[in-house]
């Protein structure tokens, strides 16, 4: 929705992403809140990929480091 959005505001691929809205975020007690459908380890690597690309990874290499012990835990090893 949102590189929908970048690219055109007013176009229609960002138009159908509207009245699915609803389905992606609603209020509880009060709180915004929006469903992961169990993709914290996906959503954890786009972030740190997002920090990573900010150029403060100096300034923010605890942050990074945890963010790589958590994807790193969370992968799935078949043997």
């Amino acid at each position: 929705m949102l590189a929908c959005w970048v690219e055109d505001p007013n176009g229609d691929a960002f138009k159908k992403h509207l009245p699915r809205i609803q389905d992606y975020l609603w209020m509880v007690r009060g709180w915004n809140e929006n469903a992961s459908f169990g993709s914290q380890s996906w959503d954890t690597s786009l972030g740190l990929q997002a920090l990573l690309a900010s150029g403060l990874h100096e300034e923010i290499w605890k942050t990074l480091k945890k963010g790589h012990f958590f994807v790193k835990e969370s992968q799935v090893y078949f043997r």
